[in-house]
């Protein structure tokens, strides 16, 4: 048996599972089975009877017992939870910090399509008794391929032979992404990320230049970059053996935080700003995970805590 942070209703209503008041927290396993400020254990695996959340879900004072303030557990949700430590009080991750699977439930057998994300959304589908929208018109196709790729609307020669079938829709493709404008648009995208901006920020936001970072980001879209050269030299560029100009320019990623050239303010304070800044933005682009709360204070629903950012400010 396996609880997760918000496996079940009874479990989150006994235990204030958002919150650590008396340093007790039940979202992370490590913190359930820490002795708390009391002296006592939460959890004790395997000894539901030596746990004291069972001594204070069954206690008879009303004022002891949990949850607080609310109506007690039933029999049932007590004995599973007895059940459950009694196996050893198995934890299950948050779901973003597991590394996505195929399920294992999931057939792909007599569908006539070869690509396994449309098995799955057809498997769903059917599952539910629904069946895929029909096949788009051609313009219709056209028109979204088009923005999405380029931002733009197509141009007039493809759009005559796309429409007129002169020209299949795999070529469409390869036209649309082989257009200047392909790089433009899906640099835009990572610019945000990259927090790109022409200008320094703060109090008089002077102009900064680093359209050279710009375009690094447009060319590498367009010439088909691997993922992993673009990580890595945005990140460490100026740490290769024998670094190019276009390897330095790409550490331009972690140049784009704010710059105060305001007189009588702290240096220091402004360079440690910007040191956060760029964990922040690594962490955010790279983990999906913002740092936003746990930059200050350990935050009850993060596996990570500030103990840990402190390390990579100071790596950073």
């Amino acid at each position: 048996m396996t609880f997760g942070p918000s496996s079940t209703k009874s479990v989150s209503a006994a235990t204030a599972a958002s919150s650590r008041p008396g340093g007790v927290g039940f979202v992370f396993r490590e913190n359930a089975l820490r002795v708390a400020d009391s002296g006592a254990t939460p959890i004790v695996p395997g000894k539901p009877g030596r746990s004291e959340l069972i001594a204070r879900i069954r206690h008879h004072e009303e004022e002891l017992r949990m949850p607080y303030e609310a109506d007690p557990l039933s029999e049932a949700e007590i004995t599973l939870l007895e059940t459950w430590i009694d196996e050893g009080a198995s934890w299950e991750e948050h779901w973003a910090y597991q590394p996505p699977k195929l399920p294992d439930n999931v057939s792909l057998a007599g569908l006539d399509v070869s690509e396994s994300v449309d098995s799955l959304v057809k498997t769903s589908l059917r599952s539910n008794n629904l069946a895929p929208a029909r096949l788009a018109k051609k313009h219709t196709l056209l028109r979204r391929l088009s923005f999405d790729l380029t931002g733009l609307p197509a141009p007039a020669n493809l759009t005559k032979d796309f429409l007129n079938n002169r020209l299949p829709y795999p070529a469409l493709v390869d036209s649309l992404l082989a257009r200047p404008a392909y790089g433009e648009h899906m640099a835009a995208k990572w610019l945000e990320l990259a927090r790109y901006a022409d200008s320094r920020g703060y109090e008089r936001d002077r102009k900064r230049d680093i359209w050279q970072y710009r375009d690094w980001v447009i060319d590498a879209y367009n010439s088909d970059m691997p993922y992993d050269r673009f990580i890595i030299d945005q990140l460490a560029g100026d740490l290769h053996p024998q670094p190019t100009q276009d390897q330095m320019i790409a550490t331009g990623f972690h140049r784009n935080t704010m710059s105060n050239g305001e007189g009588g303010t702290d240096n220091e304070e402004f360079r440690v700003a910007a040191v956060m800044d760029r964990v922040a933005t690594t962490w955010e682009v790279f983990q999906g995970t913002t740092m936003a709360c746990v930059q200050c204070h350990s935050h009850p629903l993060r596996p990570d805590n500030a103990r840990g950012i402190l390390y990579d400010i100071c790596l950073i």
